[in-house]
């Protein structure tokens, strides 16, 4: 059984420019909703398109029409591996020591609200 998670986009602009990188998501974005930005860096876009019944014609055709545009210089697309999933999961989480870092500041803070609205306490 598989399971299709949707598409990876990966485009290379031949400019860097933050315009043509918002514009062209924008092209993806309208034809295809659930779309997301992932990273854009460098003349580099990653776009992740979570449409599972979404045919590879109509994601090129949709490339191939705006190549032009945005200045594109290659493109891939792929589909999105448990890999990737998991790995873009990953990246969301915090890190052990940082929570607990986020932890003894947010006991200490509440501790001091305490002293201050019940100073007897």
């Amino acid at each position: 059984m598989f399971i299709c998670l949707g598409y990876t986009l990966m485009a290379k602009l031949k400019v860097f420019d933050e315009n043509l990188i918002h514009g062209f998501f924008s092209v993806i974005q309208n034809s295809f909703p659930n779309s997301q930005l992932k990273e854009a860096y460098e003349g580099f876009v990653h776009i992740h398109i979570n449409e599972a019944d979404l045919s590879l014609a109509t994601l090129f055709g949709a490339i191939e029409s705006c190549k032009e545009t945005y200045s594109i210089e290659n493109y891939t697309v792929s589909q999105t591996t448990l890999e990737q999933v998991f790995l873009n999961f990953a990246r969301t989480q915090l890190d052990p020591d940082e929570l607990r870092r986020r932890m003894r500041v947010e006991n200490s803070c509440t501790q001091k609200l305490i002293k201050c609205v019940f100073p007897c306490c």
